[in-house]
């Protein structure tokens, strides 16, 4: 069997959504091109990997062998294909990072403009995602490095520690939790709160202390960045659970305070994580050094 690695991403990331769409959609491709390639894939082999049903696919026990070894395939795919572009051009190559957003709000851009400095014929492909969506990434095949929550699920890929996050409450002026000296998740019982869109593990996270606490956030409005979040509570809609550096540069600026979070869950701790450290091409393997530097 003749294999395509671009088509055997393809197999792996349908058989971890299990949905050929889902595929079509992380990849940026048309769904019937997908079908497609699975399928010459399969006529290649000359066995079915891929039980299809209107519930979406799955892997056969062919499939099932096939995923086992597309791991360390696909990994050492990646590993020939950067160190062949370090050598077919000046340029180091193209890294291919994704981090959640308190990584790119509070840290990363310091960190990419040390590591530009040191190689700066090297291109940084940043996605901004949320954590979950991170690992999904480099999982995937489509981020070399990421950098997500530690809590979400890291199973599958080689961790090490970024930084760490202390997190604080940010109310409006005005709040009557805004003079406490310190909060605990049970004291946002019943208070209106400014979410972070669905999927975000910081909010998850939140949600999660608040309801082991016995109570429930009162969600008016939930959005995507950490700057909507800081301006609707500014203007009084609620209050939210931020990073303390995503917040302390804006506090003189905005009607808000902040307060601090009295619990062992805000020490929230961000890693690096890739399907394996070993097999990073040059360029992704400096970027590494650099920020864990």
């Amino acid at each position: 069997m003749r294999l395509d690695f671009a088509t055997l991403r393809l197999f792996v990331t349908a058989c971890r959504h299990g949905s050929i769409a889902a595929a079509a959609e992380v990849h940026h491709i048309a769904a019937s091109a997908v079908s497609r390639r699975l399928a010459e894939m399969e006529a290649e082999a000359g066995v079915s990997l891929l039980e299809r049903s209107k519930r979406g696919v799955t892997p056969t026990a062919a499939g099932e062998a096939l995923l086992a070894r597309a791991g360390d395939m696909l990994r050492l795919a990646d590993r020939i294909e950067g160190e062949l572009a370090d050598f077919s051009s000046g340029a180091r190559g193209v890294v291919r990072l994704a981090a959640n957003t308190s990584a790119v709000t509070q840290h990363l851009p310091e960190d990419i403009a040390r590591f530009l400095g040191l190689y700066p014929d090297v291109q940084v492909e940043l996605r901004e995602l949320v954590s979950g969506a991170v690992v999904g990434a480099v999982t995937d095949g489509i981020c070399d490095i990421g950098i997500a929550a530690e809590h979400v699920d890291l199973r599958g890929l080689a961790s090490r520690p970024y930084r760490t996050d202390r997190l604080v409450l940010l109310t409006p002026e005005a709040h009557p939790l805004a003079a406490r000296s310190s909060v605990r998740a049970a004291d946002l019982a019943g208070c209106d709160a400014v979410a972070l869109q669905d999927g975000s593990s910081l909010q998850a996270l939140v949600s999660g202390k608040v309801r082991e606490a016995g109570a429930e956030l009162r969600v008016r409005v939930d959005i995507l960045s950490f700057d909507a979040v800081r301006r609707m509570v500014a203007t009084g809609l609620g209050v939210s659970v931020l990073p303390e550096g995503a917040v302390e540069p804006y506090r003189d600026h905005l009607p808000v305070r902040t307060v601090p979070i009295d619990e062992d869950w805000a020490l929230r701790r961000l890693v690096i994580v890739a399907r394996s450290f070993d097999g990073l091409p040059n360029a992704a393997r400096a970027l590494l050094e650099c920020l864990e530097a």
